[in-house]
């Protein structure tokens, strides 16, 4: 029994180690797509290391400005693995072409000590063109939240802009959240508990370091987290 068990968590520790050396802290992977002489899509991919996904658009694209999704575990490992097995430190930094009407792509890869960056258009090693497609498939999904709002009149009558305190989450967890837990998954944006909103301890004015991540991104990645019923930045028109 205690070989077993002794069995199991090296298996453990072996898989734990795979895992980080697979998705670091700093994971990071973005595409952007360039423009052409015609309508090609114009617009930028990046996931991070959370298998969160930001999508922004700018122009020949059903999907204009910043949108958002979380990628099921399975699809973002597929991602992770895939740019693993493709040795990027490999590659060129630059593709030339002669063809000036193609639009280019770049790709960036991020994790763990390797940093890499490649540009090009057609005349590119197969790999980066099945990574390129592989992206792409992700900016078609199904699924993606719009984090741009547009304001009316009244409601910026009601709430303006600067009114937001975007270091700042009020966050309302669902029954049976293991909150410190849930906490520690974001520890890499410094995220922490201020005070208690509610006597049953439920919903929490958190804050967190707005120069690792976006707020409005992270604020729909919060969102969208089955773990949270609602989550809403502190405004300063309100006194908690």
């Amino acid at each position: 029994m205690r070989f077993l068990s002794l069995l199991l968590l090296i298996t453990a520790l072996i898989s734990c180690g795979t895992k980080k050396a697979l998705i670091g802290d700093n994971f990071s992977v973005t595409m952007d797509k360039g423009s052409c002489f015609g309508s090609c899509p114009v617009y930028s991919l990046n996931i991070n290391n959370k298998g969160y996904a930001l999508y922004e658009g700018e122009r020949f694209t059903d999907k204009i400005g910043k949108h958002g999704m979380q990628l099921p575990s399975q699809k973002f490992e597929s991602i992770a693995s895939a740019f693993a097995r493709a040795d990027m430190a490999s590659f060129d930094d630059n593709y030339p072409s002669s063809i000036a009407d193609l639009p280019s792509t770049t790709i960036a890869y991020v994790n763990n000590t390797l940093t890499k960056r490649v540009t090009g258009k057609e005349e590119r090693p197969q790999k980066l063109k099945d990574l390129q497609a592989m992206l792409e498939e992700v900016a078609q999904m199904e699924g993606w939240t719009s984090l741009d709002t547009t304001a009316t009149e009244d409601l910026v009558a009601k709430t303006k802009e600067e009114d937001y305190i975007k270091n700042e989450i009020i966050i309302k967890f669902a029954p049976g959240t293991f909150i410190s837990r849930w906490m520690k998954q974001h520890k890499d944006y410094a995220l922490y508990v201020k005070k208690p909103l509610t006597d049953d301890k439920m919903t929490w004015l958190t804050h967190f370091n707005s120069k690792k991540i976006d707020p409005d991104t992270f604020l729909a990645q919060i969102q969208q987290d089955p773990a949270v019923e609602t989550a809403e930045f502190n405004k300063k028109v309100e006194k908690r």
